[in-house]
């Protein structure tokens, strides 16, 4: 009613007046802070092909699903340990040392999703007011996470490659920065960083003093036949200062049960573990079940990870053909980050005309720092739509082209 009664009048009633009524103070701690890429995660209309959402569209494998169901039936409804269960860090550990990175499980701690181990990770390492250096573009989330902590996100372009600028990463370090956060492979840009650049970048974390914070949530997910996903925390020197974050919502398509794993020194998982024993507590202790099975039987991951990797063929094939767009390699993940500035148009304007003409979504680059003339497509869509989406925006294409 108030809102009518102002838009009547022509004039905006600030909230603590509508109708006599005064709001309680809020916090300002959020009031800076938004969604990332909220708005573009809404379901669209029935006619839009959405290539945007980072979400596996397939099925969590079936003996996942059935072991979780399992351990509800039996009972398996209690608390578990604040670190998770004895079973589940157990097979967090030996899938990690099957990539090269020697963890003890009780240097692990279970969590609600990647999500919350990173926002612990960063409150377990930095004090207010420290900052933390982020490779850009980035995860849209790692900004708002740290302003939240009362951190302050430090932004350094990549290198022409989309890969780590060594170089102006140590030029940005200062007396406040606590950590860098890595993340490959990469989102949004599909990259896999190299043995080279990720041995420098614990060269210069190692130089000065600094914690290492690597999100490694795309783990099994990389393309290139010369090259497989390094754990940071494995290379020399690195792994009392790093923490290495993961889970299983990507590769095991199990966005929607909310679990990861943080790993790391003692000292940190003491801290981590602080921040989840007085928060969240632990996650379904049924649910980890269903986790630990899928980390035991290797096979579960190819389900999912096989049908991305023929979906990734064919968007690079696809996106190489079309017109006025530049399509770096598709490396890892499931994304292609792709340069559209020779369209002449900014990601913003490519972005809205494509859904408006084409009825295609993706998300537009300048939503992260050094993303501006850029965006970034998930091939997450079912083949068929994939297929039916491409079609669409290489005819777009090519008619905005002939423009």
């Amino acid at each position: 009613m108030e809102t009518m009664i102002g838009i009547i009048l022509g004039v905006v009633i600030p909230p603590s007046h509508r109708l006599g009524v005064r709001m309680v103070r809020l916090s300002s701690r959020l009031s800076s802070i938004g969604t990332g890429f909220a708005k573009y995660f809404q379901k669209p209309p029935e006619d839009v092909i959405r290539l945007t959402i980072g979400e596996p569209d397939l099925d969590t494998p079936g003996a996942i699903s059935e072991a979780a169901i399992a351990a509800l039936r039996d009972g398996q409804t209690h608390y578990s340990r604040s670190l998770g269960l004895e079973r589940t860090t157990r097979a967090v550990s030996t899938h990690l040392s099957r990539g090269g990175l020697e963890v003890d499980p009780d240097d692990i701690m279970i969590t609600n999703g990647a999500k919350q181990a990173l926002f612990s990770a960063m409150l377990a390492i930095g004090d207010p007011g420290q900052s933390m250096i982020i490779p850009s573009p980035a995860w849209a989330s790692y900004n708002p996470q740290l302003k939240v902590c009362g951190l302050h996100p430090i932004h350094v372009p990549l290198d022409q490659r989309l890969h780590l600028a060594i170089p102006a990463i140590e030029a940005a370090i200062d007396d406040t920065t606590a950590a860098i956060i890595v993340n490959s492979p990469n989102n949004p840009t599909g990259s896999v960083y190299t043995a080279e650049e990720l041995t420098s970048l614990v060269e210069v974390a190692i130089e000065h003093d600094l914690w290492l914070i690597s999100d490694e949530i795309y783990a099994s997910m990389v393309w290139l036949d010369d090259r497989n996903h390094i754990p940071i925390a494995s290379l020399p020197g690195a792994k009392n200062r790093t923490v290495t974050i993961g889970g299983w919502s990507k590769g095991w398509a199990m966005t929607g049960w909310r679990l990861g794993w943080i790993a790391g020194p003692s000292s940190l998982i003491d801290h981590v573990s602080v921040v989840q024993a007085n928060t969240v507590t632990h996650p379904p202790t049924f649910l980890q079940i269903g986790a630990a099975v899928a980390l035991e039987d290797e096979t579960l991951v190819e389900e999912v990870i096989t049908p991305f990797r023929e979906r990734r063929s064919l968007v690079l094939k696809r996106l190489q053909a079309m017109p006025n767009i530049v399509v770096p390699e598709l490396e890892g993940a499931f994304y292609a980050f792709i340069d559209i500035r020779p369209t002449g148009l900014s990601d913003l304007e490519f972005v809205d005309r494509l859904l408006s003409e084409a009825r295609v979504q993706v998300i537009p680059g300048s939503l992260m720092p050094f993303g501006e003339g850029w965006v970034r497509l998930s091939y997450t869509a079912s083949t068929e739509d994939l297929i039916e989406g491409l079609d669409r925006m290489e005819s777009w294409l090519h008619d905005l082209d002939s423009s």
